[in-house]
């Protein structure tokens, strides 16, 4: 790394320590754990969040539900901030449908009467947000899609409480591409005839992920020669799997978010493999991609532009945290909620009050470092990506390249977080 990068780095990371220490220690750790007394006639701060506990995508919901129960734990057993307890107020969202989603957060505002909101991701944008926006309730998440940065342009008189800790969606495409770019100019990968299946996603998320691919991909004069939408819930494969056969592209991109979906794709792929690389984004980050999957999954290759530094020292201490409690490996979900509800709390005991607006102000300057990166928003209320939005790694969250490889997932790219390198899959 050039010496000026690393000398901002880590001045960065001592900025964020002195964030923490300072800011957030003075609002809940000024005196010895063993010391600290919640008054018991202050009320809790009520955090509200919402996750699939049940449903398709239940297996990502127990990660939340995990990485907001750590979180909220650790805060109170150092006395709570501001001297009150945190109380964990959770609605379980099923299969995500609109109707679910406006239900539970009209009771978390209205009902409930929720302090603050801090959820991971759904496939609804927006209505959520709305309902936030009448309540006056700040809400921080990680949905990733383009139509967050287009509500937050539309609506200026309440952009203030809405925060998204990650990039929009289309930078997935964009960053799909230049990790083939690497790959090519490294020469760890030679395409044959520069063919692409896209599988896409049926929600928007997905569909726009491969949109923005396939641009990049064309403009470097690439063929799409497959494009198909695949719906949740998808286990037979065969007539998407007889083009693939017929056409041997060089890259296959699937956008599924349901884990086991992609896993009944590869077990059927693997019976009869072409010579493709498979990519896929958020949907192997579920620990049960693997275990479903176990050797059919060798080889995959999957993305996120917020997840785990694996053998990173910061992520490592929590990673063991969690596995002496759950006795197995956390996923992504569970980190990055984890790292939302710390990053909230930071603001709020550095504000010194639970006033949302001046919460949210805090939250608009407060740099975090948590188990995925450097968490600081832009004047849009998303967090910057390295290096698809800046060149500078300790002032944006990486976009991560994991390859599973050995039934593992290993960093592969960028640098300086990767930990492992890419390696043709078995299948070649």
């Amino acid at each position: 790394m050039p010496e000026k990068i690393l000398g901002r780095y880590v001045m960065v990371i001592i900025l964020a320590i002195i964030c923490f220490v300072g800011g957030f220690a003075a609002g809940w750790m000024s005196k010895p754990p063993e010391t600290q007394m919640v008054q018991p006639t202050l009320p809790p701060i009520k955090l509200g969040s919402v996750a699939p506990l049940t449903g398709p995508f239940a297996s990502s919901g127990e990660e939340m539900k995990r990485g907001l129960e750590m979180a909220v734990e650790e805060i109170n057993a150092r006395g709570g901030i501001l001297g009150r307890q945190v109380q964990l107020v959770l609605r379980d969202i099923e299969d995500m449908s609109p109707d679910k989603i406006i239900s539970a957060f009209t009771d978390l505002c209205a009902k409930e009467k929720v302090d603050f909101i801090v959820y991971g991701w759904t496939v609804v944008y927006g209505p959520q947000w709305d309902i936030c926006a009448t309540y006056g309730v700040p809400v921080l998440h990680v949905e990733t899609v383009k139509e967050f940065d287009d509500w937050i342009k539309n609506h200026p008189n309440d952009r203030w409480l809405n925060f998204m800790a990650d990039a929009p969606d289309t930078y997935y495409g964009i960053g799909f591409a230049k990790f083939l770019d690497i790959l090519i100019k490294e020469g760890l990968y030679q395409p044959v005839n520069k063919k692409i299946a896209m599988m896409r996603g049926e929600d928007a998320y997905g569909q726009r992920i491969c949109e923005v691919f396939k641009n990049e991909m064309l403009s470097r004069g690439w063929t799409v020669v497959i494009d198909e939408t695949i719906t949740f819930g998808t286990v037979e494969y065969t007539p998407i799997l007889t083009k693939i056969r017929a056409e041997s592209p060089d890259v296959i991109i699937n956008t599924d978010l349901v884990s086991s979906d992609l896993v009944a794709f590869m077990k059927q792929f693997r019976e009869n493999p072409t010579k493709s690389l498979f990519i896929t984004a958020f949907g192997a980050a579920a620990p049960e991609f693997i275990e479903l999957g176990q050797d059919n999954v060798e080889g995959v290759i999957w993305t996120t532009m917020l997840g785990q530094l694996r053998g990173d020292p910061v992520r490592e201490a929590w990673a063991e945290n969690y596995k002496k409690r759950y006795g197995e490996e956390p996923g992504e979900d569970a980190a990055f909620v984890y790292d939302m509800v710390m990053l909230w709390a930071t603001a709020t005991a550095v504000a010194g009050t639970t006033e949302p607006r001046a919460v949210c102000k805090q939250l608009e300057k407060t740099i975090y470092r948590g188990n995925c990166g450097t968490y600081l928003f832009n004047e849009w209320h998303w967090a910057p990506g390295y290096p698809d939005t800046t060149d500078d790694p300790s002032l944006g969250l990486p976009h991560l390249f994991y390859q599973i490889q050995n039934r593992q997932n290993v960093l592969i790219y960028p640098s300086p977080f990767n930990v492992g390198t890419f390696e043709l899959p078995p299948w070649f």
